[in-house]
């Protein structure tokens, strides 16, 4: 009860408390290329969601967590200036790519992931069922994503370079 005479409600403690992680996260920025920047900063993203895995999924629960100033971002947008994204475009990249991260860490920390990559397809015959790497490798799911998106994006950047307006986000 005492807590409440120095924050208003739970919210503004929960904020309070989120604010003080993501002020533990370091990135390394300005080192290597804009692809190695961002593989770096979202392995440190990563490992913060690991050490707070129930923040991590109380903040993209609750936008009003989401602060402008925050390290994750300020690296982010600036690497997506480094690697060429039209200014007028660094901060819905940057948004479609912090919801992929954070989807990822959600579903990884809760174990969504972990029983979605067990899971044979459908369609899959019954010889296959227990094919080997059937159980999910946190590491090597994530550089798959992290390879996935970096690809992904030189791939924008290269039809956005070519004639016409900005980045090419279809």
């Amino acid at each position: 009860m005492s807590l409440y005479h120095h924050v208003p409600n739970k919210a503004a403690l929960l904020r309070g408390v989120t604010n003080l992680v993501a002020r533990q996260f370091r990135p390394k920025s300005g080192d290597g290329t804009w692809q190695e920047q961002l593989h770096s900063v979202a392995h440190g993203f990563r490992a913060l969601a690991h050490q707070h895995p129930n923040l991590i999924e109380h903040s993209f629960a609750n936008p009003s967590s989401i602060d402008r100033e925050d390290p994750f971002w300020t690296a982010l947008t600036g690497i997506l200036h480094t690697a060429g994204v039209p200014p007028t475009d660094v901060a819905p990249v940057a948004a479609v790519i912090t919801s992929l991260f954070s989807g990822y860490l959600i579903a990884e920390v809760n174990g969504t992931l972990g029983r979605l990559a067990a899971m044979q397809p459908a369609l899959e015959s019954a010889e296959s069922a227990g094919a080997p790497g059937a159980v999910a490798d946190g590491d090597r799911g994530f550089e798959l994503a992290m390879q996935t998106l970096i690809l992904g994006l030189e791939a924008q950047l290269t039809r956005g370079r070519q004639p016409g307006p900005g980045l090419a986000i279809t």
